[in-house]
């Protein structure tokens, strides 16, 4: 899905922010909710959760298919941006600064969110 979204959208961004508004709402989900029940959940719910979140990223992606424009062609989406630079490979020293620090952030945020919440009571068993 976020494949999708980045090739649709001609940039790696919207995937991006879809992956963190993800992950964003199952940390939330999981520190705010109730215990979790001795038993696994009944089958019936499974489902129903499955077919919610299948209608809402249906409804989502086609709003967004409705919203954008055309990809671009694949031969101007694979040219590269730094003519010097030529292998595509991840280096930590193209990240832009912003992105860097933003990132600790989040996994500092996280680590104090598990240390304090009470995910580490559950896990400590209390």
């Amino acid at each position: 899905l976020f494949g999708w979204l980045a090739w649709r959208a001609g940039s790696i961004w919207p995937a991006v922010v879809a992956h963190a508004v993800n992950n964003g709402i199952t940390s939330f989900l999981l520190l705010a909710g109730p215990e979790a029940p001795a038993g696994p959940p009944p089958l019936s719910s499974a489902f129903a959760a499955m077919a919610l979140g299948g209608g809402a990223l249906l409804a989502f992606a086609a709003l967004y298919r409705t919203l954008t424009p055309e990809p671009p062609p694949f031969a101007d989406a694979v040219v590269l941006r730094d003519a010097g630079q030529a292998s595509i490979r991840f280096s930590p020293s193209r990240v832009p600064a912003g992105l860097a620090v933003a990132t600790f952030a989040g996994a500092a945020l996280l680590a104090a969110l598990l240390a304090a919440g009470p995910v580490a009571g559950r896990l400590r068993g209390r």
